[in-house]
């Protein structure tokens, strides 16, 4: 009788925090002062603020330097990433100017022969250790620059991502640096507060270290939209001649 009696007080105590949970829930959404009140609890909470800096100035510089030797380490993973990279994209770019050199030659040649059998209306002719008709030598035109446009885009595809990683390796190393600066400021703070307490100057003055490094080490370490795979560089480089008139390509081949 006792148990049963207790089992319902624990379900009547259950019930009506689930229902407490509800309606502060409910009032979450509904009530705007309400909302703003509980989201700015819980940022004061849960980040290092200015007073709570001023509060635990020593904690907040253990945390700060955890972050910095944390984006030191995330600096050099980005930098390893970009110099493979680099070094990828640096073979295909070879590859590619290979290709657009050789391309240019057949095409001239090509070209040569095609005009020379227009001219005199002697078909087939000789190129390339092949014998082609008219309608061959035609069509091998436009196949032979479609291939040859596409590596062009390839290259200038390559060169372009070459200067972004560039650009992206002083990012870090100015990162980097950024960061080796944050670092001495956590070991000046330290100092600092050994000597005197904490101020509100000074607890302005601790709280950059945090923005800095989180706006410092965003920018450096965001490769994802900058960096690009060889697929995709060979998908921005399809073919665009399909169907192209041969007098037009021929005009194009110097």
């Amino acid at each position: 009788m006792r148990a049963t009696r207790q089992g319902s007080a624990t379900a009547a105590v259950v019930g009506i925090v689930a229902i407490v949970v509800v309606g502060l829930v409910v009032w979450y959404f509904v009530s705007d002062p309400f909302r703003t009140k509980v989201d700015s609890n819980l940022r004061e909470a849960t980040t290092w603020t200015p007073k709570r800096i001023a509060e635990d100035p020593v904690n907040y510089l253990n945390f700060c330097e955890e972050k910095a030797n944390k984006a030191l380490q995330d600096l050099k993973a980005a930098e390893i990433s970009i110099a493979q990279s680099q070094g990828t994209i640096e073979n295909a770019k070879k590859d590619a100017s290979g290709k657009v050199d050789a391309g240019k030659e057949m095409l001239k040649t090509l070209k040569v022969a095609y005009e020379k059998g227009a001219e005199a209306s002697t078909w087939p002719i000789q190129w390339n250790n092949s014998q082609l008709t008219k309608e061959a030598a035609e069509l091998q035109i436009v196949t032979l620059f479609k291939g040859f446009q596409a590596q062009q885009e390839r290259l200038t595809s390559t060169e372009a991502q070459i200067k972004k990683l560039e650009a992206q390796k002083l990012k870090i190393m100015s990162a980097r640096a950024e960061t080796q600066q944050q670092l001495e400021k956590i070991k000046t703070g330290r100092e600092t507060l050994k000597v005197q307490k904490i101020t509100d100057d000074l607890a302005n003055q601790l709280a950059s270290v945090q923005a800095v490094l989180t706006t410092t080490i965003d920018a450096a370490t965001d490769t994802r939209t900058s960096i690009k795979t060889l697929d995709q560089l060979a998908n921005e480089s399809a073919p665009k001649a399909s169907n192209a008139d041969v007098k037009a390509i021929l005009d194009q081949i110097k």
